[in-house]
């Protein structure tokens, strides 16, 4: 089911034109659908290898980090990095 967000006074064919408004969501999930298909072919390539996090993605290093640390189970040790330890007392 698919929802279209118009204003709630606006009229069909004065103010906003349904054909328009479906063409742009086929062409958007069609490009979309490619794009996610590429990036999963690449990812299972037996070439491909995962690289370092930018420095855009601190908060996703260091989510995973805790997480990881989670999963081993050890309790001899503290979470590895001080923003892992952020998650850590949020999520104990």
């Amino acid at each position: 089911v698919v929802s279209w967000l118009v204003r709630e006074d606006a009229k069909e064919g004065v103010d906003y034109d349904l054909d328009h408004l479906k063409w742009m969501w086929d062409v958007t999930t069609i490009q979309d659908t490619k794009i996610i298909n590429d990036n999963q072919k690449g990812v299972n390539s037996s070439r491909y290898s995962s690289g370092p996090y930018s420095e855009h993605e601190l908060s996703t290093a260091n989510f995973i980090a805790w997480y990881l640390w989670r999963l081993s189970g050890r309790t001899d040790t503290e979470c590895p990095t001080k923003e892992a330890r952020f998650f850590y007392e949020r999520m104990s």
